[in-house]
């Protein structure tokens, strides 16, 4: 039977798995944290107030060295395409294979440091920030802005995934988002 995780949080900090009818475990997740990012059914990454990263399993709990951004302020966190991704106030920060790659503004290869929120969409990251969207392929970004040909003015708040776009609302219209453009809807 195919596992399904339960993502339950009990303000005691208890996470309930489960297998199957009969097969019920529970763990403990030991510090207390802001964020998290399932993995699988075993696997979940979390982030405390000091920016602790933790990977936490049934049997484990340890702290992961990724080194986010001096003072960073951790928005949201995404598991994608083996790599834990994070939205700061810093910019975009990706952990994988044990190193850390930053985009922001100070290393002049971001448009923002403000990044509000993360997505995945048909297996490619997508993050809204204070100045627009931005999709990253894999190995390139695309950006889009007010000055996008129909991209709003009013910036979405939160954006979310259809089957092969990414969707947000701004003002009475549907915005659908491609890396080959922007359609609206009324």
């Amino acid at each position: 039977m195919k596992r399904k995780l339960l993502l339950l949080l009990f303000l005691t900090g208890c996470w309930e798995m489960q297998a199957g009818a009969q097969d019920v475990r529970s763990f403990e997740v030991f510090t207390p944290f802001n964020l998290m990012a399932p993995v699988n059914t075993d696997t979940v990454f979390t982030i405390d107030q000091s920016n602790a990263v933790r990977r936490v399993t049934p049997i484990s709990n340890q702290i992961i060295p990724v080194q986010l951004p001096a003072g960073a302020a951790v928005r949201d966190m995404l598991f994608l395409n083996q790599a834990l991704w994070f939205a700061t106030d810093s910019g975009v920060v990706r952990w994988a294979n044990g190193q850390t790659d930053v985009w922001s503004t100070a290393r002049g290869n971001f448009v923002s440091n403000d990044i509000r929120q993360l997505l995945a969409y048909n297996n490619q990251l997508a993050v809204l920030s204070s100045v627009g969207i931005s999709l990253f392929s894999g190995t390139s970004w695309t950006h889009f802005n007010a000055a996008s040909p129909g991209f709003p003015s009013v910036l979405p708040t939160r954006i979310s995934a259809s089957a092969n776009a990414v969707s947000f609302v701004s003002g009475n219209r549907v915005y659908a988002l491609q890396a080959s453009g922007i359609t609206s809807f009324a």
